[in-house]
């Protein structure tokens, strides 16, 4: 470990860039959408407009709900500087009054899908939809606080890290690390109390490392402990960089061979500041609401999580820690995930080799006993999150750990550092670029195009640029008009997302709000997957629209289970006032009035169904070469005049028919020609567009025959046929063409 250094024009670039990263972020995230940003804004509002605290008892109605329990450090200091700024001061609860602009439905069931209605207000350009100036510029101003915040936290990174490394460079990596990882940035793009938890405690962390230097002064333990009081005040989590703290005042003591006594008076000094700063917001809970610190508003301590939700929950806290943005967990391509894990893995490769060849005793091995040491709050974070924080687990995010980030990088830089002093010098170089490279061009480039394309309008097109659209066009009101849909595969199965491409058109503008509807039905009217959406996947609200306006939305339509094998589902389109709650008219272009307008049919795949024939199947040599092979058939019954019986016919599918096929069963015998049965395969409930090679499909047929057939030998023939086209489907009997495409199944006679 080093001396302190003065800053050098490096972190000066560094901050710069860092302050440009966070504007850039700042305007690609609309306003209100951050973590729980609506609630924080409320808190301010509250703050500005009443001049007390939120109510804890009320926080499941309030305005502030969960927060309301949050200290208000980052709170008063955002109010104070609106105040001097003499911005609006609106006595509103956001949650309700902005209801009109609320999206009842973001939070896409693919959370890869960046497209999909993540927003959870309207937007539009400039925040046309979002109606409300007075609460966008309080919103955009109170985000500068963030970016102040986040200024700060880098400043001590780097001061922290100059304590940890001998090299500037490698603590310039370290700040760099520090500054540019996507969730650092997204979190200082937004207002909440995050920023400033993780300002005061990085400051606390990095006067920790000069005691761990210089010795535990007691103008220094006062320092940290009113840094740490401060932490506190602006987030209650950051007060787990404690135990770290504690545990170097101990390291300390030891180096210096203090008496165990000395050690027990730095830690009441180091408490007597927390508690200072500390200390009156405990009071406040304790007297006020009975609880200290504030933790009931996020919910009463649940069971302990099993070890199964343990270990599922710890890859997306991990991945979350490099990035997620938005409460509706928007995430960075995988492939940024995977070289992160990379740098990490090179991290930890580092201390492998240090540690084997050295042991604890070199100036590398005490590097590695330091980084265990900065690492400690990090760890009891992360138990803190899975134990007391797992009953509301969806919510929570790895940026709720930043208030340790600095101690964190700090251990995975030093890996690197470890792993570079065991390189060739012309490696070395190419090490620092290779794992600070993705995370600049994640954090400055790829983050907030990302977040951008999130809540981005849809794009217009140009009617050439429609795609091949097929179903009906319909109206809506005659105010939007469906132009088709594209559908590449009609197959839905069990438990998946079926994607779906919804043209529009609008007709002419409104004041209505609209939401459309897509559902999917079996045959008995039961709804077996849908999807519900503002039109733009959430991005291009009714208020948006103008006249001329095309575009589409690809609809991720979750599919439940279990589907009945070979059965068709009609897909429904509905539009509905998100407002007054009733059902837009649907019509014809001509205006012919239509009631829940059927657009297309889906189906579920017949898989293989010969497990379902319980007969003794018989041998067939029947083939049609564009559709399929009879595989086996059964009668169940005696054919004879007047006798009714059962056809089963296993299909072995080749391909799929073009067209919509009907089969035939006809009857020849003597004197006789006679039409038995004549409709799609499986009663029209599987049509043989929906046949897929290698499918096994089991269809039966009941089969009547007249009371008066003449005494003589039949034949049970059977074909497809295309009555729009007029014509029969080729067949082949034994590998040889049959003339009119209805060869012979089998014979029977009448006595």
């Amino acid at each position: 470990m080093s001396t302190a250094a003065k800053p050098s024009l490096k972190l000066v670039i560094l901050l710069a860039l860092f302050a440009v990263g966070v504007i850039v972020h700042q305007s690609a995230l609309p306003v209100m959408e951050g973590n729980d940003e609506v609630l924080h804004t409320n808190y301010l509002i509250w703050l500005r407009a009443n001049g007390t605290l939120p109510d804890r008892t009320g926080y499941l109605t309030n305005s502030t709900r969960q927060e309301s329990g949050q200290p208000p450090l980052a709170y008063w200091v955002a109010a104070r500087c609106l105040d001097l700024l003499d911005l609006p001061r609106p006595n509103i609860d956001l949650l309700t009054e902005l209801s009109p602009v609320r999206n009842r439905w973001f939070t896409p069931p693919d959370r890869w899908n960046r497209r999909d209605n993540f927003n959870q207000y309207f937007h539009g350009p400039g925040e046309a939809a979002f109606d409300n100036p007075d609460i966008v510029h309080i919103n955009r101003a109170a985000r500068w606080l963030s970016l102040a915040y986040g200024l700060i936290a880098v400043a001590g990174m780097y001061r922290l890290a100059r304590e940890f490394f001998r090299r500037e460079r490698w603590a310039l990596l370290a700040t760099a690390f520090f500054a540019f990882m996507p969730q650092m940035l997204y979190m200082c793009a937004m207002f909440s109390n995050d920023s400033s938890a993780t300002a005061f405690a990085t400051l606390a962390l990095w006067q920790t490392m000069v005691l761990l230097r210089r010795g535990a002064s007691p103008l220094r333990l006062v320092i940290i402990g009113a840094l740490v009081g401060l932490a506190g005040l602006s987030k209650v989590s950051a007060l787990l960089i404690l135990p770290g703290i504690a545990l170097a005042v101990l390291i300390d003591g030891r180096n210096r061979y203090l008496p165990i006594w000395r050690v027990i008076v730095n830690w009441l000094l180091l408490g007597a500041a927390i508690a200072l700063v500390f200390g009156p917001w405990v009071v406040y809970g304790w007297r006020t609401f009975d609880d200290p610190f504030g933790l009931r508003t996020h919910g009463e301590a649940a069971d302990s999580p099993s070890v199964v939700e343990v270990i599922e929950a710890v890859p997306e806290l991990y991945l979350s820690y490099w990035a997620k943005f938005g409460s509706a967990s928007i995430w960075i391509t995988p492939g940024v995930y995977v070289l992160f894990t990379l740098t990490a893995a090179l991290s930890l490769w580092g201390y492998v080799r240090v540690f084997r060849r050295f042991g604890w005793r070199s100036l590398a091995g005490q590097r590695i006993l330091v980084s265990v040491v900065l690492v400690i709050p990090a760890l009891a974070a992360l138990l803190y999150w899975l134990v007391k924080l797992f009953p509301v687990a969806f919510a929570i995010t790895g940026r709720l750990i930043y208030f340790v980030h600095g101690p964190i990088i700090a251990a995975l830089v030093g890996g690197l550092l470890c792993l570079s002093d065991h390189l060739p010098v012309r490696l070395r170089l190419p090490l620092r670029i290779a794992t600070l490279g993705p995370v600049m061009l994640a954090g400055l480039l790829l983050a907030p195009v990302v977040v951008w394309s999130s809540y981005a309008p849809p794009k217009m097109l140009a009617r050439d640029d429609l795609p091949a659209l097929k179903g009906p066009t319909v109206d809506y009101n005659q105010t939007i008009r469906f132009l088709g849909y594209v559908d590449d595969d009609p197959r839905i199965y069990d438990n998946t997302l079926h994607r779906v491409t919804l043209c529009w058109e609008v007709l002419r503008p409104t004041t209505e709000t609209a939401m459309f509807s897509f559902k999917i039905f079996d045959d008995t009217g039961a709804e077996v997957g849908g999807r519900t959406s503002v039109h733009g996947m959430g991005h291009y609200s009714a208020s948006l629209w103008e006249a001329g306006d095309i575009f589409c939305d690809p609809v991720d339509v979750p599919v439940e289970g279990p589907l009945d094998p070979a059965q068709t589902y009609d897909a429904r389109l509905v539009i509905f006032d998100t407002q007054a709650d009733y059902q837009w008219q649907a019509t014809t272009p001509e205006g012919d009035a239509l009631d829940d307008p059927v657009i297309y049919q889906l189906v579920s795949p017949a898989r293989d169904m010969s497990g379902s024939v319980e007969m003794a199947l018989q041998a067939s040599d029947i083939t049609f070469p564009d559709l399929a092979r009879v595989e086996g058939w059964a009668v169940d019954g005696t054919p004879g005049s007047g006798q009714t019986f059962n056809l089963t016919l296993l299909w072995d599918a080749k391909s799929a028919a073009p067209g919509d096929w009907s089969m035939f069963v006809h009857l020849i015998g003597p004197s006789t020609a006679l039409s038995l049965a004549g409709s799609p395969p499986r009663d029209g409930a599987y049509p043989t567009w929906a046949w897929s090679p290698g499918e096994k499909i089991v269809d039966t047929w009941q089969i009547e025959l007249p009371a008066d057939l003449p005494p003589g030998s039949y034949e049970v023939r059977i074909g497809f046929f295309d009555a729009m086209l007029n014509q029969r489907l080729p067949a082949q009997q034994v590998g040889e063409p049959v003339a009119d495409g209805d060869p012979r199944l089998f014979t029977f006679t009448v006595d």
